[in-house]
């Protein structure tokens, strides 16, 4: 009966120490607080060259990360930002959706009603428009902001 405590608490053990998921850990330096990013997640990162570069990203090495397959050291990026899937898919699909509906009603409207229905087509290519250009409401962590930047688990 020991022994079977002996390897169930083992195997747990082994467990917690070799299951630890890369990400990119951000630090606050004033307060402390932390942000755990796991790897493959969707994030835009600037880099202090102006270039701007989107995607899913993944631990390359220590100091390193990679994005579709571009290499971003850790010391040039200067803000970085989440971006998540579901967020923006509600967000583009409510707005275009909703501004192509909107748009389709009023043309209905104005062709075989009030002609004022016509009126309709502006506000509905407004919300197609915004939902085109829809912006990521997420917090962007920046260097200027005494956000620090870390690489966190199994290389």
């Amino acid at each position: 009966m020991k022994t079977i405590t002996l390897i169930f608490f083992g195997i747990l053990f082994s467990i917690a120490v070799f299951a630890q998921e890369p990400g990119l850990r951000i630090i606050n330096r004033e307060s402390g607080k932390e942000i755990f990013i796991k790897e493959s997640k969707r994030v835009r990162v600037k880099n202090r060259f102006g270039q701007e570069f989107a995607g899913r990203f993944v631990v390359t090495d220590r100091g390193k990360i990679s994005i579709d397959g571009k290499t971003i050291e850790l010391v040039n990026i200067q803000e970085i930002q989440r971006v998540p899937i579901l967020q923006s898919a509600l967000t583009r699909g409510v707005l275009i959706y909703g501004g192509a509906v909107v748009t389709g009603i009023g043309v209905l409207i104005g062709a075989f009603g009030n002609p004022a229905g016509f009126l309709l087509i502006i506000p509905g290519s407004a919300m197609i428009y915004l939902g085109v250009r829809s912006k990521n409401f997420n917090k962007r962590y920046r260097i200027e902001d005494d956000w620090i930047y870390e690489l966190d688990g199994a290389f």
